[in-house]
């Protein structure tokens, strides 16, 4: 039963544990497998991190590969340079570290530094030392007035800029990333985050466009009489009405001359004489007020299209036709 929960807790161990765990019982291949997975997981802080390339420089030393286990812990001195092995190391596994101690005497560990903005708010930063090429992104996370944290990445530079939004606070953390995802370098803590006091985002002001004003009708101005369409119209019915009249008359006339050159022998000359004249007369009174009438009519129409409207007032017309026995005409009717 004990033998079942110690495989049991072995088997839910993160495998950093796992890798330690190896080591100490001279599995050094289970721990290369374990330290392998640990790092590719990438989501380790960067004490974790300098811990697993310790362990890999150990681990290397001891399956006979210094210059692997050279190159892993210089990594971790990179990360952590206090970095140091238990008193009594195998000179086979304090050799190559020594050498790694060796290549910092001269050169710095990693490191990077931030500067920043408020108006607008950035962070500038500057990658001071990188000595094994090991930073594949620069990142900053940023809390804007206590709202849920964004990450905004960069691929690597020497100096990296990044914007970032606007806010009354920001709280901010600045993280060089390797390839796998690891923070090799974090600056700020959520406890202690880099503080950016900065003006928040000026509220949008939608402007209504006042709607525009109805356009207003011309004053009304009535015409004098001389211009009421009614008043030509009116001329032109008077016009139209004697040229028909006049028409008639002159049929009449005609009919009677007729009548009388059948008898000329009942009649003198001055009589047909007479009637010629009247029917001359009334041809020639037909002709002017037929031709009167109709300029009164364009007049008239001419006038009524152009004619100045009252918005509120209707006006309604009826035009209707009068027959009597001696004649016809047309009646107008409505409001003017």
């Amino acid at each position: 039963m004990l033998a079942i929960l110690i495989s049991t807790l072995s088997a839910e161990a993160a495998p950093l544990d796992k890798a330690k765990a190896a080591i100490e019982n001279s599995e050094y291949f289970a721990a290369r497998s374990e330290l392998e997975i640990a790092l590719r997981a990438g989501d380790n802080q960067p004490a974790e991190l300098a811990e697993i390339h310790k362990l890999s420089g150990i681990v290397a030393a001891a399956l006979g590969d210094p210059k692997a286990a050279k190159d892993a812990f210089q990594r971790s001195l990179a990360l952590v340079p206090g970095t140091s092995l238990p008193a009594g190391t195998s000179p086979k596994i304090a050799k190559p570290f020594t050498a790694a101690q060796d290549f910092f005497k001269d050169k710095q560990p990693l490191q990077i530094k931030p500067a920043t903005t408020g108006d607008p708010p950035s962070v500038t930063i500057e990658v001071v030392s990188d000595p094994l090429t090991m930073i594949a992104k620069l990142q900053a996370i940023v809390i804007v007035d206590g709202t849920p944290e964004q990450r905004l990445d960069k691929a690597v530079d020497k100096q990296v800029k990044i914007e970032l939004p606007k806010g009354k606070r920001l709280d901010l953390r600045v993280v060089a990333i390797d390839e796998y995802g690891n923070h090799l370098v974090e600056l700020g803590t959520r406890d202690v985050p880099i503080v950016i006091v900065g003006k928040p985002d000026a509220p949008v002001v939608v402007v209504a466009k006042p709607k525009p004003k109805p356009k207003q009708p011309a004053p009304y101005r009535d015409r004098p009489l001389y211009l009421k369409w009614w008043l030509w119209g009116g001329a032109s019915v008077v016009f139209l009405g004697a040229s028909g009249y006049f028409g008639i008359d002159s049929v009449r006339q005609k009919n009677k001359l007729d009548d009388l050159t059948a008898e000329s022998a009942n009649h003198s000359f001055d009589e047909a004489k007479a009637i010629e004249n009247d029917a001359r007369r009334s041809v020639l009174i037909t002709n002017i007020t037929l031709i009167a009438g109709g300029a009164f009519a364009i007049t008239g129409a001419v006038l009524y299209l152009t004619r100045p409207r009252q918005p509120e007032a209707a006006t309604s017309i009826s035009i209707a036709p009068v027959v009597h026995p001696t004649g016809g005409g047309l009646v107008l009717g409505g409001h003017f």
